[in-house]
C-alpha cells in the first residue's frame, strides 16, 4: 500500500492511501494483471487539473511518467 500511495496513486497527503484503493488488494494474485500504468496516468492528469487552478502552489502525482 506504501508504494501504490507514494507512487501511482500519490497526492498531496503525503503516505496516505484512500481505503476505495483497499479492494484491488483482497486478491493478489490478480493484481498484477491490473492496468497499473494506466492508473498511474490517469492520477496524474488529475493531479494536472488540480495543479492548474489558480491559487494552488503545488503538483502532487507521479511525476517522472510526465518528465518522460
Amino acid at each position: 500500500m506504501r508504494f501504490v500511495g507514494c507512487t501511482i496513486v500519490a497526492d498531496k497527503s503525503g503516505m496516505r492511501v484512500s481505503i476505495l484503493y483497499l479492494p484491488l488488494f483482497e486478491d493478489l494474485d490478480k493484481v498484477s494483471s491490473y492496468a497499473w500504468g494506466v492508473a498511474t496516468l490517469a492520477c496524474l492528469y488529475r493531479q494536472l487539473g488540480y495543479a492548474s487552478r489558480k491559487n494552488v502552489k503545488q503538483i502532487a502525482g507521479f511525476l517522472p511518467v510526465l518528465e518522460v
